[in-house]
């Protein structure tokens, strides 16, 4: 599998849709707005990226599934060993701890609690017929 190549994007026209990112090498890649993967179908110059290449049309390698990079935190120190890795499995997946999901027991009672007080009624007052009225 290819790794992600990573670059800025350094124009893009709105009205056509169209687009270019420089990658770290320094070449220009052009992009179409269908091509930006959180479906925004926008990116502002200057815009930190991640991006697949790809043959394009014409024969063009293009820029493909673009991403805009993290921001960095101003507050974290420099970037130690590993930084560079993907990013960790989702949730549920093979491998990482879950934490354990309460279920209430099948008695009604909350967990570590008293017994659950049965629901409210309500009574309605409904006055006798009139005499008379049949």
């Amino acid at each position: 599998m290819r790794r992600p190549s990573r670059g800025v994007v350094t124009e893009f026209d709105e009205d056509r849709g169209l687009g270019t990112v420089r990658d770290e090498v320094g070449r220009d890649l052009p992009f179409h707005c269908t091509a930006i993967a959180d479906g925004t179908r926008s990116i502002a110059p200057g815009t930190k990226v991640t991006f697949l290449t790809a043959p394009g049309h014409l024969g063009r390698t293009e820029a493909r599934g673009l991403l805009a990079a993290p921001a960095a935190d101003p507050t974290a120190g420099p970037p130690g060993p590993g930084t560079d890795d993907p990013a960790p499995p989702p949730a549920g997946s093979v491998g990482v701890p879950q934490a354990p999901v309460a279920t209430p027991p099948p008695d009604g009672t909350a967990p570590g609690g008293p017994p659950a007080s049965p629901p409210e009624t309500t009574t309605v007052y409904r006055p006798p017929p009139a005499a008379g009225a049949h």
